[in-house]
């Protein structure tokens, strides 16, 4: 069964729009990842120098992949110079995933 995972970031003051950036990038090279499944930024309305990412990855080894590839290597550290506050990082079971993702979005094809 797919893993996800639920991270909180925030930002320290006067690094708001390069972390938001910089998440944007990391989501979209995690989107490559043949084992991610799901990866999407979304933002706190209520403090907008904390993030979200939301993925969901096939397996541990889709994870550890993730973890091992060299852009995640070369982004984290600069990432992590930009928090505000620890991340906090969740890992969650699915517990109804559907066997074709399709259904998921009304029939559209992940780009």
């Amino acid at each position: 069964m797919p893993i996800g995972v639920m991270l909180t970031i925030t930002a320290k003051a006067g690094s708001r729009e390069e972390m938001h950036s910089r998440l944007l990038d990391a989501v979209a090279m995690s989107r490559t990842e043949p084992g991610n499944l799901v990866s999407v930024l979304m933002a706190d309305p209520e403090n907008d120098h904390r993030f979200s990412i939301f993925e969901i990855y096939r397996d541990k080894a889709a994870i550890a992949e993730h973890q091992a590839a060299d852009y995640t290597k070369e982004s984290a550290p600069i990432i992590h110079g930009m928090f505000g506050a620890p991340m906090e990082v969740k890992y969650l079971d699915t517990l109804n995933w559907p066997q074709d993702m399709r259904v998921m979005f009304a029939g559209e094809q992940r780009q």
